[in-house]
């Protein structure tokens, strides 16, 4: 029977349109949906979970944030988009214009209007995968190709940077939750990714505490023994020094040695040189849920 069946969350990503990221900080944050498990606790989703999930996403794209919409009923759901006409895309052509337009004229109030428009009208999660991780990735391409100047990219990258700050600021704490230290190793300048990280793990029930930038690693452990943390994820855009590095993720790894330590990158690391037990690369944020939910 068709009610029967169950989706892996690969699946359910594919027919619902929405990442596997947003679906799992969805059903942490509100509660959205409790999919089955299997014996190695993996959801499985049903064809009315994926029915939900179809209609949160029109609903959240046409406007509605999800906290004001997730206990809304599937009829309920309905009526309210197609109510509304068409639905929005997030960071289209006409946006990015003006975004890139204002970068290029230094034009602060215009870039952080256009900014909050997209996170007041978005779901927390969808305004970081759907907008926010999209326009840093454009903004680095155009840097790299020379259609940005550095100035552009610093100026960007400060707004953003500020952005993301508030929008940790002002998560909700859970005493009781797991603790995790987000920071970047030595020599790693680069604070958007960790950032970013931030925010997402607090919607994923996480507490994480927010140390910086360039970091040794003799402080990173003081900071996670001080606090009881349970993991340590650190962001690394593009190492100078690759034997260094590695050499203060060995050094980390030796004064936790009961830790999770994450390392979020697209850096291809030589394999032969990676042996820390407790040591986890990760190139994206699915990747980093997957890890964090054994």
């Amino acid at each position: 029977m068709k009610n029967a069946l169950k989706y892996s969350i690969d699946l359910t990503s594919k027919k619902t349109g929405l990442s596997k990221n947003i679906i799992r900080a969805w059903e942490n944050r509100f509660n959205i949906l409790t999919p089955d498990r299997t014996e190695t606790n993996r959801r499985l989703y049903s064809d009315k979970d994926i029915e939900k999930l179809k209609l949160l996403a029109e609903a959240t794209r046409a406007g509605h944030k999800i906290g004001n919409i997730h206990s809304l009923s599937n009829d309920e759901l309905r009526k309210l988009i197609y109510s509304d006409g068409e639905i929005p895309s997030l960071l289209n052509d006409d946006a990015l214009k003006v975004i890139i337009d204002s970068i290029k004229k230094f034009d602060e109030a215009t870039l952080r209007k256009k900014i909050g428009d997209f996170l007041v009208n978005n779901s927390k999660p969808g305004f970081i995968f759907n907008f926010m991780i999209p326009l840093v990735e454009k903004i680095g391409n155009m840097w790299k190709s020379g259609e940005l100047r550095i100035s552009h990219e610093h100026f960007a990258t400060s707004i953003i940077t500020s952005i993301l700050i508030r929008m940790r600021e002002i998560e909700s704490r859970d005493n009781l939750a797991r603790r995790i230290i987000v920071c970047t190793p030595s020599g790693q300048r680069h604070e958007t990714g960790a950032l970013i990280a931030s925010v997402l793990l607090a919607s994923m029930g996480w507490v994480p505490i927010y140390l910086g930038v360039d970091l040794p690693a003799e402080e990173i452990a003081f900071a996670a023994k001080a606090t009881n943390a349970n993991a340590v994820a650190m962001s690394v855009i593009f190492p100078s020094n690759e034997s260094m590095l590695l050499t203060e993720i060995e050094k980390l790894s030796t004064y936790l040695p009961d830790g999770l330590i994450i390392i979020g990158t697209k850096f291809r690391f030589n394999e032969d040189n990676i042996k820390f037990m407790n040591v986890n690369f990760v190139a994206d944020f699915d990747a980093l849920y997957d890890l964090l939910e054994k």
